[in-house]
C-alpha cells in the first residue's frame, strides 16, 4: 500500500480514537483543579523509586499517585483547545517531564510483578487513558492481564 495512503488513513483515524473528552459547555476555565502540577513531580519520584526497587513499597506509592492522575478533572493541554471546542484530558497526560516519559510510566506498569500494579494495569480505568500508539500497544496487553488475574482468582 502506498505510504501516503497509510499516512492519510492514520491522520483521519487518530482523532476518532482519541480519549480526550469534550469539556462541559459551562467549563470556561481550565487547569484550576487539575492535580498534574502537584502530582506529576511526585509520580516521577515514585517512578524512579519503583523502577530501581521493583518489589518495594515504592511501587504502591507509585500506583497510588498514578490512580489519582487517571481522571480528567479540568486538565487541558494547549492542543486541547480549538476555535469552537474545548477538550479535557486525563491528568496523567500532563505528566511529561520529557516526551517519552508517559511511555516509560506505562511500561513500568505493564512489566511489574507487584500484584497491585498488575491490577491497575489490568483495569478498565487504566485502559481509559490509552490513546493512539499507547492504545495500539497496551490495550490488548491490559485485557490479557485482566483475563489472567480473573483466572487466578477463580
Amino acid at each position: 500500500m502506498n505510504k501516503y495512503l497509510i499516512a492519510i488513513f492514520f491522520i483521519t483515524l487518530l482523532p476518532s480514537i482519541s480519549r480526550s473528552l469534550e469539556a462541559p459547555v459551562d467549563m470556561k476555565e481550565f487547569n484550576l483543579n487539575c492535580p498534574a502540577n502537584k502530582l506529576c513531580p511526585e509520580l516521577e519520584k515514585q517512578y524512579e523509586a519503583c523502577k530501581n526497587n521493583p518489589n518495594s513499597g515504592e511501587c504502591l506509592k507509585y500506583i497510588e499517585i498514578f490512580k489519582k492522575l487517571i481522571s480528567a478533572y479540568d486538565c487541558q493541554r494547549a492542543t486541547d483547545h480549538t476555535a469552537d471546542k474545548d477538550y479535557i484530558v486525563p491528568a496523567i497526560w500532563m505528566c511529561r517531564p520529557h516526551p517519552n516519559r508517559l511511555w516509560d510510566y506505562i511500561v513500568l506498569l505493564s512489566e511489574s510483578e507487584v500484584p497491585e500494579v498488575k491490577e491497575l494495569f489490568a483495569s478498565p480505568e487504566f485502559r481509559s487513558i490509552l490513546d493512539g500508539e499507547f492504545s495500539e500497544v497496551f490495550f490488548d496487553k491490559s485485557l490479557e492481564k485482566e483475563s489472567e488475574l480473573k483466572a487466578i482468582k477463580k
